[in-house]
């Protein structure tokens, strides 16, 4: 009986301390909202508060911070007190854009970054977790004064766990939430009716929906970027969509970008330096439930207005590309490309998921081995 009442004191203790600590940037010791926290299985457990409150992060043992403003931290959990603090990555400022006469689009060029993991629940039809893994080289075209979306052009993409190099497979790293538009998600937040902003004494400003803090706007220690993080989806609000005769319901939605900070209050999509997005949706596959798990990264190498003419040269030069079969890298000058940019290596989270996946795949491999060797022997039989 003792025992017990110790390891429930002590399990308390524990969640208790885990409630206090907060997250905090290394640099002006503020708080870091929404920064995503694994467990070392590299499981989800939710984002800081607002506040940088740390999330409950259950029975782990120890856990992972990351933020695309920040160098990721691993600690373990018996160590979470107090305060935990996050070093700011080292941000290359690209050149000042200027807009050209008779601009057509702004090209965002830079490294991206694509992991999406499909599973079901159920092992019902021996369908195992569905997983792909690209990183590369991208451009993407935001076309000025019109709603068409942005395109997108792979100029090649690596498959990190083969280290193949590819220039057709186009479906390898997907769009970008957010890049819908030549203005930046500062200005799209100002302008979108939802959400409401107010500003806080210490200058930063606070992104409500439905009466629930959802997102910030913060300016970095030196005042050179801007973070801005935002959770699509409200604390007591999921996204339902239908698509034909599938129901989705989207778990979890986030952004997070990094921006130039410029002379005047306007930030475009030229001063973009870095985003991630995470997307969670659950839905029902012939009874089954299947999960969802997208998480892309994009860091802008350089960003430049095209004209009509110059957005035409461009795609032309990307689909020639394609037709020779040649890269325009090898994957040695990638990784060298990588680290010129201070480009995050892949997270340990992302890693400790592809460990898992390929254990699953390897159980239902052998599981369907042993199935079609056992039909043989009763058909021989």
């Amino acid at each position: 009986m003792r025992r017990i009442i110790l390891f429930a004191f002590f399990a308390i203790a524990t969640i208790s301390a885990v409630a206090q600590t907060i997250v905090r940037d290394k640099t002006d010791r503020q708080p870091v909202p929404y920064a995503s926290v694994f467990s070392q299985d590299g499981n989800f457990l939710g984002n800081t508060s607002l506040t940088g409150e740390m999330p409950d992060v259950g029975s782990a043992e120890s856990v992972r911070i990351t933020h695309v403003a920040y160098v990721a931290r691993k600690v373990d959990v018996k160590d979470l007190s107090g305060d935990v603090f996050l070093e700011p990555s080292e941000y290359q400022l690209g050149e000042v854009v200027y807009q050209k006469p008779k601009s057509h689009c702004i090209c965002l060029t830079g490294y991206a970054r694509n992991y999406e993991m499909n599973r079901l629940t159920k092992d019902k039809y021996d369908i195992g977790p569905d997983e792909s893994f690209y990183d590369g080289m991208i451009r993407i075209y935001l076309f000025l004064g019109t709603d068409k979306k942005a395109e997108k052009q792979v100029l090649f993409a690596r498959n990190l766990k083969t280290g193949e190099m590819k220039v057709k497979n186009m479906q390898s790293i997907g769009p970008f939430a957010g890049l819908l538009t030549n203005i930046s998600y500062i200005e799209w937040m100002r302008k979108y009716d939802v959400y409401s902003l107010r500003e806080t004494d210490e200058g930063k400003t606070v992104i409500s929906r439905k009466g629930a803090d959802v997102g910030l706007i913060a300016d970095d220690a030196n005042d050179s970027i801007i973070h801005f993080a935002l959770d699509f989806v409200s604390p007591d609000d999921e996204k339902n969509m239908k698509v034909l005769f599938i129901n989705y319901r989207i778990k979890e939605q986030t952004a997070n970008a990094v921006y130039r900070k410029t002379d005047n209050n306007y930030v475009s999509q030229t001063d973009l330096m870095a985003l991630n997005s995470r997307m969670a949706v659950m839905t029902n596959l012939f009874g089954d439930a299947l999960l969802m798990d997208d998480f892309r990264e994009f860091y802008v190498g350089k960003a430049e207005y095209l004209t009509k003419e110059e957005y035409k040269a461009s795609v032309r030069e990307c689909k020639d590309m394609r037709k020779s079969g040649q890269p325009m890298m090898t994957s040695e000058q990638l990784n060298d490309y990588i680290v010129a940019h201070n480009i995050p290596a892949v997270s340990e989270e992302i890693v400790t998921k592809m460990a898992l996946v390929k254990q699953l795949q390897d159980d239902i491999r052998h599981r369907a081995e042993a199935k079609r060797a056992s039909k043989k022997r009763n058909k021989n039989n």
